[in-house]
């Protein structure tokens, strides 16, 4: 298992969410045109549903993990 998971669009959890975190600045800043921030706005939905997917993966990932050690405990 690599250590950076790539999402669905190939990049992995970190960059989705500096990215993500880049456009809520701009969109907190208020000073782009309505069609700049409907565009980073659904930009960012889309990173929102990448990263949950990370996310759902690992938190899988670590209950499988988690119960094969607890099957080689008994």
């Amino acid at each position: 298992m690599e250590a950076e998971t790539k999402a669905g669009n190939g990049k992995s959890f970190e960059e989705n969410m500096a990215r993500l975190e880049t456009l809520v600045r701009q969109l907190e800043r208020g000073e782009l045109s309505l069609e700049d921030a409907l565009a980073c706005y659904q930009e960012g939905v889309a990173l929102i549903g990448f990263c949950q997917s990370s996310l759902d993966r690992t938190a899988k990932e670590v209950e499988i993990l988690t119960e094969s050690l607890k099957a080689n405990e008994r």
